[in-house]
């Protein structure tokens, strides 16, 4: 369907419910509504998606699904299909190899999607910059150690000024903490504080019911 002009707005063109601006912003015929794309090339091939909205040159240029939002230079650029209800903030925050996926979250310049396996990421989540995630269900805060810009950088340090604390439990008042204090809280009935010795055996970490805490071999995460 082509475009028209948007009055007074050079540039912007409005096409049903969706509002483009760029050159070749949305440029393919959609039968999608509900989107919005700023920048060159931006939503270029999106046909059928809606509910879009992608901001800054090439951002979610090849994604065909809908609820995604890319918002940076070449956010979400590499997707396609029908990857949908993502969230990508930060330049050039993307997906790496298989391009699909859903309800992913990436914040942070360069942050990463790496799928591992033949299934796409789902709710997977990378936290900072050139963070990366390549498992569904996993939230990763920070980089890797490794060369960024030419220069050997650490692993991000990750500080936590509150309590940490893991696992919930139903009550008649509903989900309420098990337990608070000062410190991480483990408050799973299984265990989850897992230690990697020198020679790469994993232990959990158990307490019996009168305190007293004991190891037992686990499958390293």
């Amino acid at each position: 369907m082509p475009g028209r002009s948007v009055s007074g707005l050079r540039g912007l063109k409005r096409v049903s419910d969706n509002l483009f601006a760029g050159p070749f912003a949305g440029e393919k015929p959609t039968t999608g509504t509900g989107n919005s794309f700023f920048g060159d090339n931006a939503g270029f091939f999106n046909e059928t998606g809606n509910d879009n909205a992608y901001f800054g040159v090439n951002a979610g240029i090849s994604t065909n699904g809908s609820g995604n939002t890319f918002f940076g230079a070449r956010a979400g650029a590499s997707g396609t299909g029908n990857a949908a209800d993502n969230t990508y903030i930060g330049r050039s925050a993307d997906f790496l190899g298989p391009r699909d996926g859903d309800h992913n979250t990436l914040l942070g310049a360069t942050a990463k999607l790496e799928q591992i396996g033949g299934n796409p990421l789902k709710y997977a989540t990378a936290i900072g910059a050139a963070a990366l995630a390549q498992f569904s269900d996993m939230v990763i805060i920070g980089k890797e150690a490794g060369t960024y810009d030419g220069v050997a950088r650490p692993a991000d340090l990750v500080r936590v000024s509150g309590v940490l604390q893991t696992g919930f439990a139903a009550t008649n008042t509903g989900a309420s903490q098990l337990c608070y204090n000062n410190g991480i809280a483990l408050c799973d009935a299984v265990p989850r504080l897992i230690l990697k010795s020198p020679n790469g055996t994993c232990f959990q970490l158990n307490v019996t019911d009168s305190g007293a805490l004991f190891t037992a071999v686990a499958i390293c995460p």
